[in-house]
This record gives C-alpha cells, structure tokens and sequence, in this order.
C-alpha cells in the first residue's frame, strides 16, 4: 500500500507589515492594504501621515535628526524619498558592503515574528493583524534586543 499524502491547503491570503522601530523599541507597526504595491510614492504617504507624526509623539526628544537604516528595495532608494528625508533631517545610515539588501528588522524582529507565528492558523487578515499587534505591544520597551539588532546589522 502506497503511503498516504497529506493534503498541503495553500495560505488563503497573505498580509504585509510595515513595522518601524529603534533601539528603544517599535514606533509603528502597521499593515499594508491587500493588493499594494509598494511603491516611492506610498512608502513615502506612510512616513508623512503615519511614521512621522507617531514618532513625534512616542519618541519627542529623538526628532531633531533622524538616521534611517532599512533596506535596499527600490522604493527605498528613490529620488521621492530620499528628497522626503533631505527636507526631513532624515541621515540615511548606508548599509555594510556585504549586506546591501539585509535590513536591521531581517536580523531579529521578522524573525522572531516569525518563530511566534508559526504552526498558528487565522481566521482572517484581521485576526492576524490582532495577533502581529499583541506581539508587538508585548516586547519590552528599551529591549536591548532592538539595540543589539542595529549593532549587529551596522557592524
């Protein structure tokens, strides 16, 4: 007798989180609308009506110059955005020449994200946004795990 197949059923749907964080913990997290592309021009409406005015409040005394270190996408680096940062007193913090498309989030924070999610199943987008965002509000502010990130990925 043959053995038997587990049927795989395909994720119904997939979800992107934009989640903004420094070494004193996450500033914004926040899910991206189904079926968008992450464009120059989106990425930057998220800084200015969402990133900006939250980091504003969570993080007053940090705004007098802001240093950036994401990753290599082309959104990312495009002449929109960086003129955003220019006329923000954003400093881009260039990446290490070995890990150009290697974010500071990619060594700690989707990882982990990841370990907690896995094996769970969801209802819906929603019930999974729910989850992201418990998480998130779970990690300990000034968690020196965000410190260490951004010195592993800088170093």
């Amino acid at each position: 007798m043959p053995p038997k197949k587990f049927r795989v059923t395909p994720s119904a749907e997939e979800m992107m989180v934009a989640m903004f964080w420094d070494s004193e913990g996450l500033i914004l997290t926040r899910c991206v609308p189904k079926c968008t592309t992450v464009t120059s021009e989106n990425y930057e409406d998220v800084l200015r009506t969402n990133f900006l005015p939250t980091l504003y409040e969570k993080r007053p005394q940090n705004t007098a110059a802001l240093f950036v270190h994401h990753d290599n996408a082309p959104s990312h680096r495009a002449a929109r955005v960086h003129q955003y940062f220019d006329d923000n007193n954003f400093e881009v913090v260039p990446h290490a020449p070995y890990t150009p498309d290697i974010a500071p989030s990619d060594f700690w924070l989707f990882p982990t994200l990841t370990y907690i999610l896995r094996g769970r199943t969801f209802s819906s987008l929603s019930a999974l946004a729910t989850a992201i965002f418990q998480w998130s509000q779970r990690i300990p502010k000034r968690s020196v795990f965000f410190r260490h990130a951004i010195e592993a990925s800088v170093l």
